[in-house]
């Protein structure tokens, strides 16, 4: 049988791990979470929410990384720590603001261990991003291939320029499409972590602002400049639509504050 290791690297993720912890629970082989910044690890009660399960993971929490605009340096970082200690066949990145349903993990593990699929090196999935913000309405962001789901090959690592959620062989190949990709559209990620209350939301997305942290980063220049971005928000835009995944009271509860929200699709 081909295990899975899910890892999980996060930072003031307590709410969120309510939901994205269980199925990682329940659905990994070796679970593995990292806990970090650039600043430490999360100032909020992230740990409390991962210590009634320390016995079943491999948790790891500490300095991480440098700050770069637009580049979550940290996260790459983070990633290849946990990488050190991977040793499942396959790797599954569960960020803790992506909800999968319990029957999806399972649809993983199926798809791994079938033997018309041996010589797969990952998984393509249906990669569904609930964004409230401008920030990710980039042009490809969350479109196309999604590579969440790879083989697990010494040597491999994720990379500080490229997106650091892919894993690459010597930083130039995504060891997902290094061989047969599988499409596997019927599994489902949903990605909300941007679709929170503006409050929440701009702490999540300006968090080093905070930490005093003297230079531009993420999109954005000050938290004048982030707080504008609020009102450039389109209600009708075309790409809207409907949030049909697991936990449907989380969603309703992000975007029932004073401003009127709204949850995209791209």
């Amino acid at each position: 049988m081909k295990t899975l290791s899910i890892c999980m690297i996060v930072y003031n993720e307590q709410e969120l791990l309510r939901y994205s912890l269980p199925q990682a629970l329940e659905g990994a082989d070796q679970l593995i979470i990292i806990n970090g910044s650039p600043f430490g690890p999360s100032s909020d009660k992230t740990k409390e929410a991962i210590e009634p399960h320390m016995d079943k993971i491999i948790y790891r929490e500490g300095k991480y990384g440098e700050l770069f605009q637009y580049n979550n340096s940290f996260n790459t970082v983070m990633r290849n720590e946990y990488l050190k200690l991977a040793t499942g066949d396959f790797i599954l990145v569960l960020d803790a603001d992506e909800f999968w349903s319990f029957e999806d993990v399972e649809k993983m593990k199926e798809a791994i261990n079938d033997p018309k699929n041996a010589d797969i090196t990952g998984i393509d999935t249906n990669n569904l991003h609930f964004y409230i913000d401008v920030f990710h309405m980039l042009r490809g962001v969350g479109v196309g291939q999604h590579h969440r789901i790879t083989k697990n090959i010494p040597g491999a690592a994720y990379s500080r320029i490229k997106p650091n959620s892919v894993l690459y062989l010597n930083d130039k190949k995504p060891v997902a499409t290094s061989g047969r990709f599988l499409r596997r559209m019927d599994i489902t990620c949903f990605h909300v972590g941007h679709a929170l209350p503006w409050e929440e939301y701009k702490k999540k997305q300006s968090k080093f602002f905070y930490k005093g942290y003297p230079g531009p980063c993420w999109n954005v220049k000050s938290i004048e400049e982030l707080n504008a971005l609020k009102e450039q928000r389109d209600p009708k835009h075309e790409k809207i639509a409907p949030y049909n995944g697991p936990y449907p009271e989380f969603m309703q509860k992000a975007i029932s504050d004073e401003h009127s929200f709204f949850i995209r699709r791209l």
